[in-house]
């Protein structure tokens, strides 16, 4: 499960990343294939999004907002470098 800091927990950076991409929930939702429901409730911390997910996001927020992508990077215990790696592999 990933790491949740109070100031920084993953539904903050959740929508801080959806509005970094300029998507509504349903289409964070579609670019991580899952409902807007899903996405809404990944906003509100009713559901926490697994690693993969967090990863996902993490990698096409970097593009964007390098500094939100490795505080998504860190939640999904991994860095900005490791998940460059593991796309490679």
């Amino acid at each position: 499960m990933p790491r949740v800091t109070p100031d920084e927990s993953v539904p903050v950076l959740f929508g801080r990343a959806r509005i970094a991409l300029s998507l509504t929930q349903e289409g964070l939702g579609k670019l991580l294939r899952v409902s807007r429901k899903t996405a809404g409730r990944w906003e509100t911390g009713k559901v926490v999004p697994s690693s993969s997910e967090i990863r996902a996001l993490a990698g096409a927020v970097h593009p964007h907002d390098r500094g939100l992508a490795a505080q998504l990077a860190e939640q999904a215990g991994e860095t900005l470098l490791s998940l460059k790696r593991g796309r490679r592999g």
